[in-house]
């Protein structure tokens, strides 16, 4: 394949990633709204997993295992992702967020973003060696276009397979890729002004008081990683054992009916107010608690949608409510969780300390590689993406 060729490809998957993370944030945007003003529509969360089970049983058995399934794609590649699979994660990330699913939705933008991508292999007609790539590429694309942060996508789709390393073989297709994504994405979000606005973070201080509370949050946000990633797990291997894919999540949408009716919709969906709110203002440290748990109960039971603004929300709520207990920056601590608990639990520490550069500014880096770090290296090997090697 010529230079001409393959730029044309690398900017295909930038634009086809671009596209879809677009088209996805504008739609949950658009189903939250409908959410929050008829609040009654959580009451048929059961019946929302039932259909979506359904759907997967019946129409994407073989696609049910979403990332997992691109990243043994990747590590031995055997045939290219079904065209269907974009489609049906996006449907069934619609239908967790319209009915009040705790669930986020970048890992449904980089497994459509890699799906989408790997369509090309056929175009181009690739060989099968080069469809890992493709699929790196993909990831890298979703990721960087979803969040606003394509150096930090770029980064994603070499290290989310590793486990906190990376692989270097292929940085510039996913650079390349991610830029143009970002490019995409950026520009009709940025046209409808529809972009979350977090503060830059201006001013760091490097007392003692400030380190040793920026090491606390480190090992807080690897513990909190590494039991939410046992929590999921354990009840996916749980609800297997006990119903099809169809009634666990119809158990799952249940349990979170009566959840809600105790604590509050405000742990529905993707919670991006209460992360606002977190990094303004210290808050108590029940509301990452109770995230979490609506979370585990949404993820394990099978909804889509991913966990990355979830675990956002209860990072940032770690480092609001920790900030709060040792008299330090609120912002600063919260800015720092932001990005800490994901980079434990997806075991991508480089990625999520060059996001929060990105989103919060250059000044907080230093602090942010080493509670990233820290995260990733106190949770453990364990991580909520099956698949990673």
């Amino acid at each position: 394949m010529n230079l001409f060729h393959k730029l044309c490809l690398y900017s295909l998957v930038g634009i086809l990633a671009g596209l879809s993370s677009a088209l996805l944030i504008l739609s949950l945007q658009y189903v939250t709204e409908i959410r929050l003003a008829h609040v009654e529509l959580v009451w048929f969360l059961p019946v929302a997993g039932f259909v979506s089970g359904w759907m997967y049983t019946r129409f994407g058995k073989n696609v049910s295992s979403g990332s997992s399934l691109i990243f043994e794609e990747i590590h031995d590649p055997k045939q290219a992702l079904p065209l269907r699979f974009a489609p049906l994660v996006f449907i069934n990330t619609i239908l967790t967020h319209l009915f009040g699913g705790s669930a986020g939705r970048e890992g449904t933008a980089v497994q459509m973003g890699a799906s989408l991508a790997d369509q090309l292999s056929k175009v181009f007609n690739l060989a099968k060696e080069d469809r890992p790539t493709l699929l790196r590429m993909g990831l890298s694309a979703a990721f960087g276009s979803a969040l606003g942060a394509p150096w930090a996508g770029a980064l994603f789709g070499m290290e989310v397979t590793k486990r906190g390393r990376l692989y270097y073989q292929k940085i510039w297709e996913c650079i390349f890729a991610s830029w143009v994504g970002y490019g995409v994405a950026h520009g009709i979000l940025l046209w409808l002004h529809e972009r979350p606005d977090y503060p830059s973070i201006e001013v760091v201080d490097y007392n003692v008081k400030t380190i040793f509370s920026v090491l606390v949050l480190g090992l807080m946000t690897g513990i909190w990683a590494r039991l939410f990633s046992k929590m999921v797990h354990y009840l996916e291997h749980f609800l297997q054992r006990k119903f099809s894919l169809s009634w666990q999540m119809c158990v799952g949408g249940a349990v979170l009916v009566l959840f809600y009716s105790l604590f509050g919709q405000q742990y529905a969906g993707l919670g991006i107010p209460m992360i606002q709110q977190s990094i303004d203002k210290s808050v108590s440290i029940q509301t990452p608690f109770l995230k979490t748990i609506a979370t585990v109960v949404t993820v394990g039971s099978g909804f889509k949608g991913g966990e990355f603004v979830p675990l956002v929300f209860i990072g940032t709520g770690l480092g609001s409510a920790l900030a709060g207990w040792l008299k330090v920056s609120v912002p600063l601590l919260a800015s720092l969780g932001f990005g800490a608990v994901f980079a434990g639990a997806a075991n991508v520490p480089l990625t999520c300390a060059v996001l929060l550069m990105e989103i919060f500014g250059s000044k907080i880096g230093i602090y942010a590689l080493l509670v990233c770090y820290l995260s990733y290296f106190v949770s453990g090997r364990r991580s909520i993406y099956k698949g990673q090697k």
